[in-house]
């Protein structure tokens, strides 16, 4: 009986032990999940602080940080929601109209410059030589031009921005519950895409900075899942 009674004591006194220690190993999650998200955010604030004064324009009040959600779920509103979606929506329309008009440029200068060139061909077979050389300036300035400020480049970067501004509309518009960490994370995604729409291919930079700007994103994303996962 005495040896019993020793057992269930010692049971219980196991018991209680375990479950401080549970509640203190989850609360370290949260913490360094809160924390690993904060960083996260800290650097995007750093990039737009350092943005053009356009683009905090266009930010507005997003611009502001965003602040870290409480480690209790709680849930954005639908105004929330619908704002955010439609801000997001206005810039996917806008990089796709932008995506047009420069795939458009990039294709009237390629068309120009063949026909001009086959002109120039037909005036030199024709030995008009000076109008020959004039259409030879043309096409060399055309393409030149061309060489100089990368329509097609710049195209493709906005192609890109408008996809991922789809996606996280798509995000925003179907994910429920709506929680205010879901919300951080979208917004963050979004001022992530007004702070790369500076770094887009201009005069003599073809380069196209697609690569680190869905690292950034998917660094928001990772961050913000792994608080979600933590307060489970």
């Amino acid at each position: 009986m005495a040896t019993a009674k020793l057992a269930i004591i010692a049971l219980l006194s196991t018991s209680t032990l375990a479950f401080p220690v549970r509640s203190f190993g989850q609360f370290s999650q949260v913490t360094q999940a809160l924390s690993s998200l904060q960083q996260v955010i800290g650097k995007i604030d750093l990039q737009v602080q350092n943005s053009s004064a356009e683009t905090k324009a266009k930010l507005g009040d997003l611009a502001q940080p965003t602040p870290v959600p409480k480690p209790q779920v709680e849930l954005a509103t639908e105004s929330d929601r619908a704002a955010l979606c439609g801000r997001v929506t206005a810039f996917a329309d806008h990089a796709d109209s932008d995506a047009h008009f420069y795939s458009q440029l990039a294709f009237a200068a390629i068309a120009v410059s063949t026909v001009l060139a086959l002109f120039g061909s037909i005036a030199s077979f024709l030995s008009k030589n000076k109008a020959a050389g004039i259409i030879s300036l043309v096409v060399a300035s055309i393409v030149g031009m061309s060489n100089a400020y990368p329509l097609a480049q710049v195209a493709d970067f906005n192609r890109h921005l408008a996809g991922e501004a789809r996606a996280l509309r798509v995000d925003c518009e179907l994910t429920k519950p709506f929680t205010v960490n879901a919300y951080a994370s979208d917004v963050n995604q979004f001022r992530l895409l007004y702070v790369y729409e500076e770094k887009k291919p201009s005069f003599g930079s073809p380069r196209i900075a697609t690569d680190e700007l869905a690292k950034e994103l998917q660094e928001v994303r990772t961050a913000s899942s792994n608080v979600i996962v933590a307060q489970k």
